[in-house]
């Protein structure tokens, strides 16, 4: 089946650690760059789900349940993403929530299509789904972990705001839901928020520091909470120092987690036997009315190469 996501409801909510900093003891980068790739082994790769073990059914409208090892290590995969971009890794999920969304995981799967409102009429229709549909993150095509994977890609015309990366690394997120079928899934993103102790500087997809490959989407993102880009400048270039052609997707949409802007690179070298560098300036950032720039580096890793 065709992965598919729907963006999520226009809800207005104004609402580093770095995982790629320097050994403190050493100050080693190759030290740096062996723990982002022992994390990506042992958080990423060893937060996979082969089969989420869904015991519902869409005949008798029964939303089942999926196994605890695919529960937890969806929530596994959240924190790991959340980790290596500097926010709080600490995520939780509500039973309540969750089982509101296994009802709405039920009702996209039994209808075949994603929607935040679903109408009454629907097949497996029941009020606590369409609650939890109207709250979350929605996937068909893709269960349990593969969802988080989708829902950080975020690809598709209709999700260039990348909504759901957004509410996934948003700085306050604390206490979400999750329910999951053989091929749907449901993630409760809005509520559950958390005073952070401290903020990161920016939030990055691709962060800053070391990145394994297969964790290059072909849509970038640059957030930083309340920041003004609708007049931000962006400019990237390669380890030579030579341009790379940047296409700005979003910068002014305010209503999904953070405020980001995003874009779209051109020739990104994922697949290179060598470790590729890309260095990102964003300019011209209104923070508390003050203009900013941010510069830093991306560097891409091949997983199976130490």
């Amino acid at each position: 089946m065709r992965k598919h996501l729907s963006y999520l409801l226009l809800i207005t909510i104004s609402v580093i650690y770095n995982s790629c900093k320097k050994d403190e003891s050493t100050g080693n980068q190759v030290s740096a760059r062996d723990k982002v790739l022992n994390e990506y082994t042992a958080n990423f790769l060893g937060s996979d789900v082969t089969d989420a073990v869904w015991t519902g059914s869409t005949a008798s409208c029964d939303e089942g349940g999926y196994s605890a090892d695919a529960e937890s290590k969806t929530l596994q995969r959240i924190n790991y993403f959340r980790r290596m971009a500097g926010v709080w890794d600490s995520i939780t999920f509500d039973p309540v929530k969750s089982t509101k969304c296994q009802k709405a995981a039920l009702m996209m799967l039994a209808n075949n299509t994603l929607n935040h409102h679903p109408p009454t009429t629907w097949s497996c229709y029941s009020a606590d789904g369409a609650e939890a549909a109207g709250k979350s993150n929605l996937a068909l095509g893709a269960n349990s972990t593969d969802a988080i994977s989708l829902y950080m890609q975020d690809p598709g015309s209709s999700n260039v705001d990348l909504g759901h990366r957004r509410w996934l690394l948003y700085s306050r997120a604390g206490v979400l839901g999750a329910g999951s079928t053989s091929a749907s899934q449901c993630l409760w993103v809005i509520g559950g928020n958390r005073t952070p102790d401290t903020l990161p500087e920016f939030i990055a997809w691709p962060p800053k520091g070391f990145v394994p490959a297969p964790l290059i989407y072909s849509r970038w993102s640059f957030a930083i909470p309340n920041a003004d880009f609708s007049t931000a400048t962006l400019g990237m270039t390669d380890g030579s120092g030579a341009s790379v052609t940047c296409k700005i997707i979003s910068n002014t949409v305010t209503i999904y987690g953070d405020n980001t802007i995003a874009w779209e690179p051109s020739g990104m070298k994922t697949n290179s036997a060598s470790d590729e560098v890309y260095h990102i300036n964003v300019a011209n950032v209104l923070v508390d009315g003050i203009a900013r720039s941010y510069n830093y580096d991306v560097t891409i890793i091949q997983p199976g190469s130490r």
